[in-house]
């Protein structure tokens, strides 16, 4: 089964105003077979503010899509397909063991860190305004293609075979004779590939 729960906090100038805020933010959910879907509508205030931390639990095997317009998205030990999308907040995410991973930024930045060695499935790390890295075990098994318009790239702790065009602001390459495919994009910050330290 699916576990979801919600913190929801007001902050305004009196208690009574915060109490007040807190009874006024909208919270829907629709459930299906397949799907789990939570929307959260706040009312329009000027003097205060809300904050909603979710915590969302899933059986191994489960994929996930998690949308957030202003706030983070923090991933753990999933297993099976991760998409996740945020607009104002970073995304992070460790031990994950999945096979397919997309995540993009549009304000923050992307680190995702894998517990196993892929050899096949994709994984898309995309940021507009912010950094991307990507943390693998060394026998992973990956083509990667990694660029940037305003920002560097590294790789660290990895024997990455270039192949193709390598510049400041793009790599190709494989690793382990390749297999999975990698592909790490942001337009304002850098992108590393590093060595999992788990």
């Amino acid at each position: 089964s699916v576990e979801i729960r919600a913190e929801r906090m007001a902050k305004a100038t009196t208690d009574e105003g915060a109490k007040d805020l807190l009874s006024k933010i909208e919270m829907r959910e629709e459930a299906g077979d397949a799907r789990v879907r939570i929307e959260v509508r706040p009312p329009r205030i000027r003097n205060g503010g809300h904050d909603i931390k979710w915590t969302i639990k899933v059986p191994k095997g489960v994929s996930v899509d998690l949308r957030t317009v202003n706030g983070g998205v923090t991933l753990t030990g999933l297993g099976a397909d991760v998409r996740a999308r945020a607009t104002n907040g970073g995304i992070k995410g460790s031990g994950i063991i999945a096979a397919n991973v997309d995540a993009a930024v549009t304000n923050g930045g992307v680190e995702i860190e894998l517990a196993s060695a892929p050899s096949s499935g994709s994984f898309e790390l995309e940021s507009v305004n912010g950094g991307v890295a990507l943390r693998l075990p060394s026998e992973s098994k990956v083509d990667v293609t990694a660029r940037c318009v305003n920002g560097g790239i590294s790789v660290d702790g990895l024997a990455l075979e270039i192949v193709g065009e390598q510049t400041r602001r793009k790599i190709e390459g494989k690793l382990n004779g390749g297999g999975a495919r990698v592909n790490l994009e942001t337009t304002n910050g850098g992108v590393r590939i590093s060595r999992a330290t788990t």
